[in-house]
């Protein structure tokens, strides 16, 4: 669950940095908004499909 936290949160500074919003992420893994809330905040998990998707979109570096 550490882990989980610890990448959620980088996925949120992405976001940040990169100015978009969890929307954005949500129509880039054709999600509902509500979903990517869910996942960042540990309620649900990310897909190992979803990981590779936001690395590459938000140009993160994580091994999977």
């Amino acid at each position: 669950m550490f882990m989980r936290s610890i990448i959620c949160n980088r996925i949120n500074g992405k976001l940040r940095e990169k100015r978009l919003t969890q929307k954005d992420l949500a129509n880039k893994l054709g999600v509902k908004s509500q979903t990517v809330y869910n996942k960042i905040t540990g309620k649900t998990e990310f897909t190992l499909t979803e990981l590779l998707i936001i690395r590459e979109y938000l140009e993160m570096e994580f091994n999977i």
